[in-house]
């Protein structure tokens, strides 16, 4: 990049001395103290500096840009296009692996006929006759239920249910009262009844919690006569005990008259915590369980679940939630809640140590409705089972700690459909990766100069494509990208982005900017694809979508993305930028005679710059003979520190102002020069070698102050400059 100021110039460093030497050689005139002015120049430096080496601040860095990935004398450009496919998985549905349930159930007496005791009116008086004054008298019955042995009535029993009839055409009884005796120790006592009328009846009720009934239980009655009533012979009075109904906490009876039921209504959570399952459709379902009799008796065990239908009906009929099932006409005949599970387990099986029997509720083809739970923030099915007790026609002792017990197993499950909404906004996290942006033609220095690119603006276009089964969509669908990786370190936020009325096949694409997010221009861009589902929003899982293992269904989400990311950075100094250059040089071609023999001699630094940037700065210059320095410490200029020490170790020094030498304007040259002269140049008697330092400065600058063709361009020699006496060289 050289122009011909600049060739001109380097062909006169070279051929000055040239011209020296041979005038040396002429022939002296006869004049002993002929005399002329003498140069000697030797070149120092002659170096551009190109954008990436500025911005580097390393002089030993030699990068050229390729343009094909440059918009040529603005910005660098950079693109990439990456594809890659995600893959979610997620859990939605799991069927509890085990659920231990053990149940008592309190005997209820059920189908006895109740029983009737009657109490015959002794003779007072002849027949049609009305009595003169009221008449007391007792009478007693005993009586026992030919099915019952004893019981002992639970202290949560219900009554014993009495009614007094008055068998009677005239006889008025003006106060009844009884107790009922087992084996002599009161039962229960009956509150006293006034004024029953011929053919009334009036009821009582005889309270027997934790009483025991068993043989020799009797019942006596007091009874008076109203004076006055009209007597008839043959006049009775008839008491009714009915005692179904009852609870016993243990009993020696037929099981013919016993009602005992063990009922099971198992919550279980079949969706996962905040996702509201509408339906769920089931191919095929095996829900093995284990079941114990602890009874003396057989049991007969139904088992359902709630809410169960017949998938095919419902999906010819768009039932799809709890308000279709309210609000429609349905076919009763489509209900399959109640043909799960029909099984007896006999008599034989019904042994104290009994082992649990294995059974298994199967279903398929079905629809099962959720019903939501919020307490526990999750859907919920209900499994019923009811167990009866078997009748056969014996003799059994029993207490309400028998017991009847229920173990779920592992569930076997494919679904075919799931279809719902997440109360609110879900996230599926996925798999972070990086796409390396470094150039490959910048490797070696583009993380020293990574961080002076600043994003001037981006493109960036997505394009999701969406693998689902045909049956699977949703109403809205979230994605949120992490773009930015700088120096190991993520820079900046996220973006994102979302999708509607999402279907098989489905493609969407969007675009967005990144230079909101980060301001470096990166080394590699991270995306992290999450998944957000939007609350309240529909979703339908088909079988393509769920992956069914024994006894849980997950979601398998696939998105295919193509990404293409287009980069637009300019040069930027935020931060002082400082550049050295030291190098030695040879002397002059003259000897310590020769030098000492030039009067009036004078040293100096010439420096062209050639400016073709839009960078403000400042360049330092220092030229000394001697051995070169050491490197200096601290933040002040290396020309200021070294100076000191130079000069007192009695070197010669070319040193620019303390202020250094500005830069020229943009497109601009300059000339400088800096001058020693004889009287300080006393100990100047060699000129083996010289060394030199070169700083140049940049101050921060604003935004876009370079672009990729921009240099600087620096060209310095060093002259010795004199009067030469021909005496002194003849």
């Amino acid at each position: 990049m050289a122009s011909l100021r600049q060739i001109q110039k380097i062909w006169a460093y070279y051929a000055i001395p040239a011209a020296i030497a041979l005038s040396g050689c002429s022939s002296p005139t006869s004049d002993d103290r002929t005399s002329w002015s003498v140069t000697y120049s030797i070149p120092l430096i002659n170096e551009t500096f190109s954008c990436v080496e500025l911005m580097a601040g390393d002089s030993s860095a030699s990068v050229q840009l390729d343009h094909d990935s440059m918009r040529l004398g603005d910005t660098l450009y950079y693109s990439l296009t990456d594809t890659f496919d995600q893959t979610h998985v997620h859990h939605l549905v799991t069927i509890p692996e085990t659920l231990l349930c053990t149940q008592t159930g309190i005997p209820v007496i059920r189908n006895l006929k109740p029983l009737q005791l009657s109490f015959p009116v002794p003779e007072y008086a002849a027949p049609g006759n009305e009595l003169p004054e009221t008449v007391g008298f007792t009478v007693r019955e005993s009586a026992f239920v030919n099915e019952i042995d004893s019981v002992v009535f639970d202290t949560c029993s219900g009554p014993v249910m009495v009614d007094i009839e008055n068998r009677s055409s005239g006889t008025i009884f003006s106060a009844i009262s009884g107790t009922v005796f087992s084996t002599n120790t009161p039962l229960a006592r009956l509150d006293t009844i006034y004024n029953l009328r011929p053919g009334e009846t009036i009821r009582r009720e005889l309270d027997v919690r934790g009483k025991h009934m068993g043989p020799g239980t009797r019942t006596e009655l007091d009874i008076d006569i109203a004076g006055g009533s009209l007597y008839n012979p043959g006049s009775e009075l008839v008491v009714t005990l009915d005692i179904n109904g009852t609870t016993l906490s243990e009993a020696s009876l037929m099981d013919s008259i016993l009602q005992r039921t063990f009922k099971f209504d198992v919550p279980v959570p079949f969706g996962e915590p905040g996702f509201k399952v509408w339906y769920v459709d089931i191919a095929n379902l095996e829900l093995p369980f284990r079941i114990k009799n602890g009874t003396p008796v057989g049991l007969s065990v139904t088992a359902g679940v709630d809410h169960l239908w017949d998938m095919a009906y419902c999906r010819s009929n768009n039932l799809n939630n709890f308000d279709d099932l309210e609000n429609g006409a349905l076919d009763s005949g489509a209900y399959k809640g109640n043909e799960a599970l029909s099984i007896d387990l006999p008599l034989k099986e019904a042994a104290e140590n009994a082992e649990y029997r294995p059974c298994a509720l199967e279903l398929s083809n079905v629809r099962l409705f959720g019903r939501w739970d919020s307490q526990y923030g999750c859907s919920m099915a209900s499994l019923a089972l009811e167990c009866r007790l078997g009748h056969s026609g014996k003799y059994v002792a029993i207490t309400k700690e028998t017991s009847f017990g229920l173990e779920l197993c592992n569930a076997r499950i494919c679904f075919s459909r799931i279809a719902g909404c997440y109360m609110e906004q879900k996230k599926i996290e996925g798999n972070q990766e990086l796409i390396r942006v470094s150039p490959d033609n910048l490797s070696s220095v583009f993380p020293q100069i990574r961080g002076r690119l600043k994003l001037d603006h981006t493109d960036v276009t997505l394009n999701m494509h969406y693998l689902f089964p045909a049956g699977t969509a949703f109403d809205e669908m979230s994605y949120m990208s992490i773009f930015s990786q700088a120096g190991g370190r993520y820079q900046g936020d996220t973006v994102s982005w979302s999708f509607p009325n999402i279907r098989r096949d489905s493609s969407f694409c969007t675009g967005f900017n990144l230079k909101n997010l980060i301001n470096t221009f990166p080394d590699s861009l991270g995306y992290k694809v999450d998944c957000f589902f939007a609350p309240q929003k529909a979703i339908v899982f088909d079988h393509g979508t769920l992956i069914c293992d024994t006894n849980r269904a997950s979601i398998e989400i696939k998105t295919r993305a193509v990404m293409n990311v287009y980069l637009y950075a300019v040069w930027a100094v935020e931060d002082t930028i400082k550049m050295v250059i030291e190098q030695g040089s040879e002397g002059f071609a003259l000897t310590g005679a020769q030098v000492r023999a030039i009067k009036n001699k004078y040293l100096s630094a010439n420096l062209d710059i050639e400016n073709h940037t839009s960078l403000t700065g400042y360049l330092f210059f220092a030229a000394f003979t001697g051995p070169r320095p050491g490197p200096s410490s601290g933040n002040d200029s290396l020309i200021i520190q070294d100076l000191a020490r130079v000069q007192n170790a009695g070197d010669i020094v070319l040193l620019s102002a303390p202020e250094g030498i500005s830069l020229p304007s943009r497109g601009s040259c300059s000339d400088n020069t800096i001058k020693i002269t004889e009287k300080d140049m006393n100990t100047f008697t060699s000129s083996d070698s010289f060394f030199y330092r070169l700083e140049l400065i940049f101050p921060p600058s604003p935004v876009a102050v370079l672009s990729d063709t921009d240099y600087i361009q620096i060209t310095g020699s060093i002259s010795l400059e004199g009067t030469q006496m021909t005496s002194d060289i003849f």
